[in-house]
């Protein structure tokens, strides 16, 4: 039995029991999707780790994933997913022509592919914007696309979050497009036509179709994507307490109810506090002004703009990790640098934030070696991989 042949049977056999599975355990309800004869390219906005599973419940033939390289660091489960699915493995951090080949081949060999074109979930609810260069990928395919916008993902599992909530997820098929309507709409205009196709505001849905998600200890984690403070400014000063947001170092504290958003909280004085933002994108945008005005105004680019210990520095080489060294971590406007390392900003091919083990890590390459820095700190990783998107357009 080839490759292909046994991962098909193997999504055959047992694709029937995602669709309880995912109905159980995040309200989950989609109809099946008619697809084209022979090869066809999917894309979807990226919010949950059920993402590839939600789009198998929609598709009755088997697809190829890409995937992020580090599903196949995971031991035992590695193997299994290698034999059973043998998703595509992308670099997160580099530039990784290789995976774009595989996907072109795999396709040309009539087998469907399947990927999220955001390449990582959102922190905050709304959806990144498709570059040109996904859309280059869908034109070189010369197959049909297929756009499907997947909703309510982000509020049942926040990237962010330590628990999960029970609401209501979707997916529904919003556009195929034909190889020539491709052609001629070019790398920019397919681009602009994906991103409409599948952008999603968390926020925006629930105003105008409030659900309940449930769950405990609902702002728990929020510090990873919400780093500063809005009443004395800190950074990292702010840690989730139940459904309690608060400030370490001033007075200054917030709730988030089970519709997502922010809430009166009682002041330790017993006056109620209103919140300074409605949701975690208003809150978001608010914090990445700041830190962008904050780079214009800075005194000098070589002083650390963030600083965190207790971070360490590993080397990935396939399936391999290697420890490098330990100690703080800190990125100014022009390097980044933990313990006696040091990486010039101007030397790193990509820098990215990969969700592994209920946390997050930064990945990057230098002068051909890929790298990840990895904490079990409460402090934000999301900061940083904030800071560098902002260096990269002023």
């Amino acid at each position: 039995m080839d490759g292909y042949e046994r991962h098909a049977r193997f999504y055959k056999r047992h694709r029937g029991l995602l669709k309880p599975y995912l109905a159980n355990k995040l309200n989950f309800a989609a109809d099946e999707i008619e697809t084209p004869d022979g090869a066809f390219l999917v894309m979807a906005n990226h919010a949950t780790d059920f993402d590839p599973l939600m789009l198998a419940v929609c598709f009755p033939k088997h697809m190829y994933f890409l995937a992020s390289e580090h599903v196949y660091r995971m031991g035992l489960a590695s193997r299994f997913i290698r034999r059973y699915l043998s998703p595509i493995s992308r670099v997160k951090g580099a530039s990784d022509l290789s995976a774009v080949k595989t996907m072109l081949a795999e396709l040309k060999a009539g087998h469907p592919v399947a990927f999220f074109p955001a390449g990582s979930r959102t922190f905050n609810g709304e959806s990144a914007r498709i570059t040109p260069a996904a859309a280059k990928l869908a034109i070189k395919a010369k197959v049909p696309l297929l756009t499907v916008r997947l909703t309510g993902g982000y509020l049942t599992t926040p990237r962010w979050a330590r628990t999960a909530r029970k609401g209501s997820c979707s997916a529904s098929l919003v556009r195929v497009y034909r190889p020539d309507e491709m052609k001629e709409l070019g790398p920019d205009g397919l681009a602009d036509a994906i991103s409409k196709d599948l952008y999603v505001n968390a926020y925006d849905d629930q105003r105008k179709h409030p659900v309940v998600y449930a769950g405990e200890r609902l702002a728990e984690g929020l510090e990873e994507a919400l780093y500063t403070c809005p009443e004395c400014g800190g950074t990292d000063t702010l840690y989730g307490d139940g459904e309690t947001f608060r400030c370490s170092k001033c007075s200054f504290r917030t709730s988030l109810n089970d519709l997502g958003f922010f809430a009166d909280c009682a002041g330790e004085d017993g006056s109620v506090r209103r919140p300074p933002f409605e949701d975690v994108l208003a809150w978001d945008n608010w914090q990445k002004a700041a830190l962008e005005e904050r780079v214009r105004k800075a005194a000098s680019p070589d002083e650390p703009v963030f600083r965190d210990p207790g971070f360490s520095l590993s080397t990935l080489d396939g399936d391999e990790e290697e420890v490098l060294e330990h100690g703080e971590l800190a990125m100014s406007l022009t390097a980044l640098s933990i313990g006696s390392r040091v990486f010039p900003l101007e030397t790193l091919d990509g820098f990215s934030i990969i969700h592994r083990k209920k946390t997050e890590s930064l990945v990057f390459s230098s002068a051909g070696i890929h790298y990840q820095l990895s904490s079990e700190t409460a402090r934000s990783r999301y900061k940083y991989y904030t800071l560098w998107t902002i260096l990269q357009t002023i």
